[in-house]
């Protein structure tokens, strides 16, 4: 009995010895391929690459992270390595981590510098609403976990349908979707930005879309002309809000908003909606309560009888 016991043992070691020695391999969003024996110890400089690794449950693979990085709470502990424009090629070189985690970007400075140290870049995808799930199911090849990426990135897919849906049920009961702008200091959040995706998933129509650019400083001519009817504004925390609320309500373009008007400006928490990860869940469900807080004045009017 025991000779066979030893047998067994022996060939499944025979047949699953080999895919241990040989590991896995990943190819990341540019399609540059990497091979591990075990899953590499990583660093990032990116917030949102940071929120995805700990999402997925490979923080203990993570040994270093920006100085912006404070989500979630574990995030604070890491070892900090400076900041997208300001990395600490020194720690980092000390530290040597298999990978730097880092976003697909045309600027390729960061890349230099470390590849000077001799260590490689992991990309992911571009920026984007779409893209959060892929960087999950990306990230959990990367660090051998599957079934987490997989689950998380299912978790994402299914907030945004959820807010999508929302937005559509909401929509039934109004003439049109209400026009926002959504403000960060003096910028406004435009067509192709994180925030202007999330505007338009969640069922509003982005007044700042038609200048074509991420970020821009929103002129006053367009505040004029655009007819905003919800001002959303980044803020962190009640006093900040108040504060911000009180500049639109005094300033002699602003506050001739049906916006300002009829009492219409939102804040939205600075830490949820700026940082495109696995927190898109929190940033939408915000989004779609404002939306529906707008909704009583949106209601379609009667047509009249010709």
């Amino acid at each position: 009995m025991r000779a066979r016991w030893w047998c067994a043992l022996f060939l499944l070691a025979f047949l699953f010895g080999p895919f241990r020695c040989f590991g896995y391999k990943v190819r990341d969003a540019r399609g540059n391929e990497f091979e591990f024996s075990s899953p590499p110890t990583a660093a990032t400089i990116v917030p949102s690459a940071t929120e995805c690794v700990f999402a997925i449950g490979a923080e203990e693979n993570l040994l270093a992270v920006s100085r912006f990085c404070r989500f979630p709470e574990g995030a604070k502990n890491k070892e900090k390595i400076g900041a997208y424009l300001d990395p600490d090629y020194e720690k980092i070189a000390r530290i040597k981590p298999d990978v730097f985690i880092a976003p697909w970007s045309s600027d390729t400075r960061l890349e230099d510098g470390l590849r000077r140290i001799g260590v490689r870049c992991f990309f992911l995808n571009r920026e984007g609403v779409e893209n959060i799930s892929s960087d999950l199911i990306l990230l959990g090849e990367l660090f051998d976990r599957k079934s987490e990426g997989m689950r998380e990135s299912g978790r994402i897919e299914a907030s945004i349908e959820s807010a999508r849906a929302k937005a559509a049920e909401l929509k039934k009961n109004r003439s049109k979707r209400p026009r926002a702008i959504f403000m960060f200091g003096a910028m406004a959040a435009g067509k192709g930005s994180y925030v202007g995706d999330l505007m338009e998933i969640a069922g509003f129509e982005n007044c700042a879309s038609s200048v074509g650019r991420p970020w821009f400083v929103f002129p006053k001519e367009l505040v004029i002309s655009s007819g905003i009817e919800v001002i959303l504004v980044e803020s962190k925390g009640k006093e900040d809000f108040e504060h911000l609320s009180e500049r639109f309500k005094k300033d002699p373009v602003w506050s001739s908003t049906p916006a300002v008007k009829s009492g219409k400006i939102f804040p939205v928490d600075s830490d949820s909606i700026s940082i495109p990860s696995v927190r898109i869940t929190e940033a939408l469900s915000e989004l779609s309560k404002i939306l529906e807080k707008c909704g009583n004045s949106q209601k379609s009017r009667p047509k009249k009888d010709p």
